[in-house]
């Protein structure tokens, strides 16, 4: 699903980053919807209903084409319960997770698992060292 909504919005980026005409957030269903800024043009949010059921639970933060960040509501109580922060690469560089349901950061995000965490991880199971 959030491969989906990052290529989704990358496209979106893309294919929009030029334009200069204004757009707010909206509650269309399912849609992409992009913010711009209103003196560059510049991409600045890109927001989704990706439940379809009327509300925005996906905010990308975009810097142009560029993703810098995005926040999802999970269960739809209308507070961020994951964060994803992107480098310049535009790969994911950690995971901010509310276990509390606060709509905060739970201190110490996580950083993303790399294929060689993750072998080292499997082989340290199957051997028990």
């Amino acid at each position: 699903m959030r491969g989906v909504v990052l290529c989704l919005v990358f496209a979106l980026a893309c294919a929009a980053g030029c334009s200069r005409r204004a757009v707010e957030p909206g509650g269309g269903k399912g849609r992409l919807r992009p913010v711009y800024d209103k003196q560059t043009g510049k991409l600045t949010m890109v927001t989704l209903d990706s439940k379809k059921d009327g509300k925005i639970d996906t905010w990308s933060y975009m810097d142009g084409a560029r993703i810098v960040r995005i926040e999802i509501d999970n269960d739809g109580d209308g507070k961020v319960d994951r964060w994803e922060y992107y480098g310049a690469d535009q790969k994911m560089e950690k995971i901010g997770i509310s276990r509390l349901n606060d709509g905060k950061v739970t201190p110490g995000c996580i950083p993303r698992r790399t294929a060689a965490s993750r072998r080292w991880r499997s082989r340290r199971r199957a051997t028990g060292r």
